[in-house]
């Protein structure tokens, strides 16, 4: 029996997409849990969110404290 979710079980808690596995260079799963989307949410993230959204808001809480 495999630990890899099911693919559509993984969805972004900000924009719910699918969240993509990250595969190394043959191709292989080898995380497959999306990023931490604190301070947004507490959920998971997928890529695109985490770049767009998560970071900025992180960086903004570092630029005020």
């Amino acid at each position: 029996m495999s630990n890899i979710t099911k693919l559509d079980d993984r969805k972004c808690s900000i924009c719910e997409g699918h969240i993509e596995p990250l595969r190394d260079d043959k191709g292989e799963i080898v995380w497959e849990g999306g990023n931490n989307a604190h301070p947004v949410t507490d959920g998971r993230c997928c890529n695109e969110c985490n770049i767009t959204v998560v970071i900025p808001a992180r960086m903004a809480q570092i630029s005020v404290e």
